[in-house]
């Protein structure tokens, strides 16, 4: 970008914990205090205009957060509440590329993630109505509480299969790593009640 300037190309970058310098002769070259910001375990945009520019970092600082047990800054999360809208204005596959990113690291505590922020239902227009429709004529749960319950289940079944279904151990066995989309799927299995 700016090779001939380093500061202006590092606010460039998505957040502060990624627009840090480094060379040989000078060490550390840090403007936008990144290093201070992984000390804190947070995440900070570089520029206010960080989420209007790219609304799929929301779903990265989400994924970030959830690898590195970050969390993020308040002024970051009063920009992606601004701006959150913007996201399905972007491709479908750089959606799709973050939001696997962090259902393999863990489907569920990404899938809760996105319901606080509420970004979720910007992606899947019909999920805003998950919030008012019960899951069922017993259960005291909406349809999105519902949804998120199944796939921390569908994880725990996952993870120790025999101690569910200990008939079926050798057949679970047999099986690969269930693909990101499986849990997608479980989260959305109840969307058009």
């Amino acid at each position: 970008y700016f090779k001939n300037n380093i500061k202006k190309d590092l606010s460039r970058r998505d957040f502060t914990l990624n627009s840090i310098a480094w060379n040989k002769k000078n060490g550390f070259f840090d403007p936008l205090s990144g290093i201070e910001d992984i000390k804190k375990k947070k995440i900070n945009y570089c520029k206010k205009e960080s989420i209007e520019d790219d609304p799929v970092r929301i779903l990265r600082a989400l994924r970030i957060a959830l690898k590195h047990n970050f969390s993020l800054s308040e002024s970051l999360k009063k920009q992606i509440s601004k701006k959150k809208y913007l996201i399905t204005q972007f491709p479908g596959e750089r959606i799709r590329g973050e939001m696997k990113k962090g259902f393999e690291i863990n489907a569920f505590e990404f899938s809760k993630s996105m319901m606080e922020i509420e970004i979720f239902e910007n992606l899947f227009e019909a999920w805003k109505k998950t919030k008012e429709c019960k899951a069922n004529s017993v259960s005291k749960m909406n349809v999105e509480e519902h949804s998120l319950k199944t796939l921390e289940n569908l994880e725990k079944i996952i993870a120790c299969p025999k101690r569910y279904y200990p008939a079926w151990e050798e057949h679970f066995e047999k099986l690969d790593k269930p693909k990101w989309w499986m849990y997608l799927g479980a989260l959305l299995h109840d969307i058009g009640k």
